[in-house]
């Protein structure tokens, strides 16, 4: 038996803790909200905003694979959303007097996280179609895969964790977990062949060697099936 390659366990274990941190607060910071005063309007679009930077951000991220590398992306989004995660806490300090002040401070908060997301998320399925390309079946399965096992490990730990040391710390506590496993990243994740060949199409292209066309996201769209593919995913969350 084939064993799995170092950098695909490494790709899996990201998703799995992008994922639980996702869901991690699903079943607390609504009670909060509530308490705060925030409406049910505004707490669904402090939700849902985080899906909104990530699929603004998701196609930036493409672009900086070409000056970042995989490993630095990674650990950047991941202590980003550590640092997001620690500053929620400041929602339970009682320092933000109103309800619009509480809705803003979320919603740059969920920005940003989304912005965190979106960059891992990205980075890791660039790593498996640059670095694996013939495992990209078993890539984007492990992925999925890990995202529901976050999805359900998120609540899990999330509420008896809240349920014994309150909004606060259970959010400084997810955050610093946060920081210190970007920290581990970026010195242990494995480097990714990505940079290597986005420099040998350059050359190619400057030689004239290159015969690969330019793709878009306009022309993306204008696939049937990647449109059908799209609109299953987004369907599937509901």
């Amino acid at each position: 038996m084939k064993c799995i390659e170092p950098t695909i366990l490494w790709i899996f274990f990201c998703g799995l803790i992008q994922n639980t941190a996702y869901a991690m607060i699903a079943p607390f910071l609504p009670l909060k909200l509530v308490e705060l005063k925030v409406s049910p309007l505004w707490q669904g679009i402090i939700f849902a905003i985080y899906a909104v930077a990530v699929i603004a951000f998701s196609p930036i991220v493409g672009k900086l694979l070409k000056k970042f590398s995989p490993k630095t992306l990674i650990w950047f989004g991941m202590f980003l959303m550590g640092l997001c995660f620690a500053l929620f806490a400041v929602i339970g300090a009682d320092v933000l007097t109103s309800p619009g002040l509480v809705i803003a401070f979320c919603i740059v908060l969920r920005i940003f996280q989304g912005i965190a997301s979106a960059t891992m998320q990205t980075t890791c399925y660039a790593i498996g179609a640059s670095d694996y390309p013939t495992q990209m079946h078993f890539i984007v399965g492990g992925i999925e895969a890990v995202t529901g096992g976050g999805l359900i490990l998120g609540p899990l730990l999330g509420s008896p964790l809240f349920a014994s040391v309150g909004f606060q710390v259970t959010f400084v506590t997810a955050g610093g977990s946060l920081i210190f496993l970007a920290v581990v990243f970026a010195f242990l994740f494995p480097n990714s062949k990505v940079n290597q060949e986005e420099d040998e199409d350059n050359d190619d292209y400057v030689s004239g060697d290159s015969d690969e066309a330019t793709v878009t996201i306009g022309m993306l769209f204008q696939e049937a099936r990647f449109t059908m593919a799209g609109l299953g995913s987004m369907l599937c969350y509901f």
